[in-house]
């Protein structure tokens, strides 16, 4: 396959985002996805699994002494971190087919939590 873009590294071809992007092949814009999701998925949705209480919720520990401004913070966990945002507005994609419904489903985590 001639790949655009594609270097030569010692134990292959690189692989990054930036040469993804140029190649025009189906599979590559499915890695950037699966990546982009496997992110979301350890970031948020694993780490806050183990945070569940036995009622089924997240609870986190509010403070207002700890911001010099006064206004709250919260941690443990720290619900006011930045969110990964996706540019999933832009794409074409069946509203039933896997990629949505896993998508939707990201979206949902994201959202909630």
């Amino acid at each position: 396959m001639q790949l655009p873009g594609a270097q030569k590294t010692k134990t292959g071809y690189a692989t990054g985002a930036e040469v993804l992007q140029l190649v025009t092949h189906e599979i590559a814009q499915e890695v950037l996805s699966w990546r982009e999701l496997s992110k979301l998925k350890s970031t948020y949705a694993d780490s806050l699994e183990k945070l569940i209480a036995a009622d089924g919720r997240i609870h986190t520990t509010y403070s207002q002494t700890v911001a010099a401004t006064g206004r709250l913070s919260s941690n443990d966990p720290n619900l006011q971190t930045s969110r990964f945002e996706p540019n999933w507005a832009a794409e074409s994609v069946e509203p039933s087919s896997p990629q949505m419904v896993t998508k939707l489903r990201a979206s949902t985590i994201l959202r909630s939590s």
